[in-house]
This record gives C-alpha cells, sequence and structure tokens, in this order.
C-alpha cells in the first residue's frame, strides 16, 4: 500500500537559497533566474516522476494568464520570478 508524504520546507533568500533555485531543481530543468540574471540548470538530474503546477479555479486573471499555454516547468518559472 502506497503512504502519502508531503512536506513543506521555507526558502528564504536570507540562506542563500531562492524559489526559482528550488523550483529548477524540482522540476529537473534550465530556468532562468531573473533577480540575479542567471540561469539555473538541472536537466542533468534524474528521477522526476511527476511534476504539476496548480492554482485555484478562482485564481486572478493575471495569474491565469501569466501560465496559459506554457510548460509546467514554464509556468513554475514565471510564476516564482
Amino acid at each position: 500500500m502506497a503512504v502519502p508524504h508531503f512536506s513543506v520546507s521555507l526558502i528564504t533568500r536570507g540562506s542563500g537559497r531562492s524559489a526559482v533555485l528550488s523550483a529548477a531543481y524540482r522540476h529537473c530543468a534550465k530556468m532562468e533566474y531573473q533577480r540575479e540574471a542567471r540561469t539555473i540548470d538541472y536537466t542533468r538530474k534524474t528521477g522526476l516522476l511527476h511534476e504539476e503546477f496548480v492554482i485555484p479555479d478562482n485564481a486572478p486573471e493575471w495569474l491565469q494568464s501569466m501560465i496559459t499555454d506554457r510548460s509546467v516547468s514554464d509556468a513554475a518559472e514565471a510564476f516564482w520570478n
């Protein structure tokens, strides 16, 4: 039987981390980190089984338009930047 697991971790810039870096790692993707004008590349990381970027049905229009017609990792990149 599968045992669901959920964990939350805070990502703070004060500790040298970023939401974009964490998203790139979790999506095994290449993302542009606009704040520092650099590219983060985790495309060589393996083990990604599933990815989603979910927003509520009543999300604001600006958010819906931001992620429309984007891949999951592109939507995450746009959101976290």
